[in-house]
C-alpha cells in the first residue's frame, strides 16, 4: 500500500462523533502496519472521543487508501499483557 498521499486527505468522518479522520491521523503509524497481503484489507482502529463518550473507530482500508467500510465500538478493554 502506498501512503504517497495528501496527508490532509478526508479518510471517514466517524459515526460516533462526527469527527474526521485525515490521512495524517494514519501516518503516525509505522508504515509497515500499513502494508497489506493478497490484496486484503487493512484494519486500522482508532481509540478517540472523551468520557463519558469514549469509543474506537476501526477502518477497513483498501490498497488505494479509500475507506470501504467503519465499525465504532463503545466496549474497549486495553490489555497491556
Amino acid at each position: 500500500m502506498s501512503c504517497n498521499h495528501d496527508g490532509n486527505r478526508l479518510l471517514a468522518i466517524c459515526p460516533a462523533c462526527d469527527k474526521k479522520i485525515f490521512l495524517h491521523n494514519l501516518l503516525q503509524l509505522e508504515a509497515s502496519k500499513l502494508t497489506q497481503t493478497n490484496g486484503s484489507m487493512v484494519c486500522v482502529t482508532l481509540l478517540h472521543g472523551e468520557k463519558p463518550n469514549r469509543h474506537a473507530l476501526t477502518l477497513f482500508i483498501d490498497a488505494n487508501m479509500k475507506v470501504r467500510s467503519t465499525q465504532v465500538s463503545t466496549a474497549i478493554i486495553v490489555s497491556r499483557k
